[in-house]
């Protein structure tokens, strides 16, 4: 099993009494406490062995008690020391009494009941009633163009779950509190966030980054929508305004990937069977754990672990064998995978041998220190591999394809995909997040739905269209940890990636097979485990300190032009009008020459087109309004680099210019000169812009 790491600090509790020990010796000096550490990681395999065989948590509150009365170690000078001593010190959940305890751990169970055997009734035939979450409401929700069956499903849904399980949310927060109480900290927020204080004002830090991914997510946003329009009609959602959420194929709302079979923007070429080409070479579970292992070693990092699997079990057995790690301290790790041939097995097992190899790497630290750095970095270094793996490049250089298959329009859909997971889950945790944190601080569950409904309408542009939906109520609002590290590891994933991808033209093509440089750098991460800092541990392996959102930018940059092309030729809103609001005003501007250049594909050079995007911009700015022509050249140059407009916009004039002037003599009447016109004004433009 995979232990979490208060279980980790627990097993170093307990071990001080296993080895003999006597705690009750007065441990007033540094050097004893260096004694007790020493003890902890030359005994700590031994340990471990009696403890997954033992009740850990037996005395573990006179333990606690006890560790923290003998080693005032916030009075120590040696650094290591202090730190040492302070992961001992934090337990979290594990703080509780026997009794509370236990009443926490039935929470999540009854949590994750709830979720797995709630059934409601079907659509069309109400009295059969059947339909699970898994994977009969989930499936209906990504196909369904019925937006009253949709709306239909969220209700029924909601309604046979709030009451349960805004009850245990309700005692959740209780006891959550109670532990940070136990762990010196006023609620549950302030002790989530205690790895953050670097950060200073942790929620206007997360809103400031939020805020350079919003016009990427404003642009998803519009484009999603004016799709969703087009499938279920103007009479239940506007053209301005938010998405209704029940539209968008996730039951939680975490993400928007349920649509992508909808409404992706090249449903022609969307045909790539990835797990039909395994089949047809043949590949088994071997195979496929075999291909990941393969991928560390060709980044000159080699991880030995075994992995049992049993392919033949009955899909009815497979809930009987989930697929875990077991970490046996001493770089020895075992995999237990039971899932067949697919694509997404072979990047869970990509996701697998990188926490496999995670687990070798720090296991060389002291005994206290084996675990990541921070839960961001853990997720980010997990998700990496798996995203560099499943790269058409990849998947070539393993056999799939004899040749190459990437187009312009392969990489948008490919794009267009991974935004509606990563991208628009960043908002999602953002808002789940400031929403517990008003519950951690006292605002009782049923004052905060209205807080929580402007959450979700001002960062991610969704609403309800009934009182109900506790929403993020899913097994994430549970958590044990803080969802900002959810939030930034999503940042971290691709800060990391653009680092060990240096020389890549393409990011979002980048495959770090057979990159000995990047295989370094991620060892350099992981090996350090927790005797760093996160901060600290960025700093000595990426040379950067700061989470930073510009690689999340860069690599969707690809999609992000797109989607901004597509978003102008149509004249969709960007944003939404908040209808929880009355005061907010419009987003809708007058357009530039930037803008409507940005209309004009490289490489379409028809008169038509050309003329389209002319006489778009002839229409915001008329031909006689030189006044405005200049105010808006203005404006605009502040927002523009000089370079993107000096190179790339000229080139793009002169591509509309050479198509308009192609037109044969007997076409150049009044309209020609009209155009030559708005030829020489959309000149001068450019000319004011630089």
């Amino acid at each position: 099993m995979i232990f979490s790491k208060q279980v980790y600090l627990w097993f170093l509790f307990t071990i001080h009494i296993i080895v003999g020990n006597d705690i009750n010796k007065t441990f007033e000096q540094e050097i004893n406490a260096k004694r007790f550490l020493n003890d902890v990681n030359n005994n700590s395999i031994e340990i471990v062995s009696k403890l997954i065989s033992s009740d850990y948590l037996t005395n573990r509150k006179y333990i606690y008690e006890q560790v923290k009365l003998y080693y005032p170690w916030k009075n120590f000078t040696d650094p290591d020391v202090r730190r040492k001593l302070k992961l001992f010190s934090e337990i979290g959940i594990l703080a509780l009494s026997d009794e509370d305890y236990e009443r926490y751990q039935k929470i999540i169970s009854e949590v994750r009941k709830i979720e797995q055997t709630t059934v409601i009734c079907n659509f069309r035939n109400k009295s059969k009633c059947d339909l699970h979450l898994q994977p009969d409401i989930e499936e209906k929700l990504k196909t369904s163009q019925n937006s009253d069956e949709l709306l239909y499903l969220h209700k029924k849904w909601h309604e046979s779950t709030d009451d349960k399980i805004i009850q245990l949310f309700k005692n959740y927060i209780l006891l959550s509190n109670r532990a940070a109480n136990l762990n010196n900290y006023t609620d549950f927020k302030k002790y989530s966030l205690r790895n953050f204080i670097e950060m200073g004002d942790v929620k206007n830090e997360l809103i400031s980054l939020w805020d350079k991914i919003k016009p990427l997510y404003e642009q998803l946003h519009a484009y999603v929508r004016r799709k969703l329009l087009k499938i279920y009609g103007d009479k239940i959602m506007s053209s301005t305004g938010p998405i209704p959420a029940y539209l968008l194929g996730d039951i939680r709302l975490e993400n928007w990937s349920g649509l992508s079979k909808k409404i992706v923007p090249f449903p022609e070429v969307d045909n790539l069977n990835i797990t039909k080409y395994m089949i047809e070479k043949k590949y088994t579970p071997d195979t496929i754990h075999n291909l990941a292992q393969e991928y560390f070693e060709s980044m000159n990092i080699s991880v030995n672990y075994n992995f049992w699997i049993n392919n033949s079990m009955e899909q009815k057995e497979i809930n009987q064998c989930p697929t875990n790690i077991f970490n046996f301290y001493d770089g020895n790790v075992r995999i237990m995978d039971c899932n067949g041939v697919s694509l997404n097995n072979f990047l869970l097992a990509h996701n697998l041998v990188t926490k496999a190899h995670y687990m070798v790497e720090y296991s060389k630290q002291p005994y206290v220190y084996q675990m990541p750095a921070d839960p961001a970095l853990e997720m980010a270094i997990n998700d990496i591999i798996a995203m560099s793996a499943s790269t058409l490049s990849n998947l070539k250089r393993i056999g799939l394809f004899e040749k190459d298959i990437i187009n312009k329009k392969i990489r948008i859909n490919k794009l267009f995909k991974l935004a509606l997971e990563k991208v628009v889950n960043l908002p999602f945790f953002l808002v789940q997040e400031l929403w517990r944190w008003k519950l951690f601080e006292g605002m009782t569950i049923e004052k905060s739905f209205a807080y929580l409904r402007n959450l979700r309408e001002t960062f991610q542009g969704i609403v309800f269209p009934f009182e109900l939906g506790s929403g993020p109520l899913g097994r994430k609002a549970f958590s044990d940890l803080s969802l900002v590290h959810n939030f930034l590891g999503y940042f971290l994933e691709f800060q990391i990636y653009d680092n060990l991808c240096k020389d890549e033209i393409n990011l979002d093509e980048c495959n770090l097979a057979d990159n000995k440089d990047a295989g370094m750098i991620l060892r350099k991460l992981m090996s350090s485990g927790s005797s760093k800092s996160l901060k600290e541990t960025l700093a000595g392996s990426l040379n950067e300190s700061k989470i930073k959102a510009r690689s999340i930018i860069k690599f969707f940059k690809p999609l992000m032009n797109w989607l901004k092309q597509q978003n102008n030729i149509n004249e969709e809103y960007i944003g939404w009008k908040n209808k929880l609001k009355t005061n907010n005003r419009s987003k809708r501007r007058k357009r530039s020459a930037v803008d409507y250049f940005s209309e004009l594909d490289d490489e379409d050079d028809t008169f038509n087109a050309a003329s389209k995007v002319l006489n778009k911009f002839q229409r915001s700015v008329p031909l006689n309004n030189e006044k405005e022509l200049l105010k808006l050249s203005t404006r605009k140059r502040k927002n523009v680099r000089n370079g993107d407009v000096g190179e790339k916009l000229i080139k793009r004039f002169q591509t509309l210019k050479t198509v308009l002037m192609s037109r044969t003599v007997k076409d150049k009447g009044n309209q020609w000169k009209i155009m030559k016109m708005k030829l020489k004004m959309m000149e001068n433009h450019l000319h004011i812009l630089n």
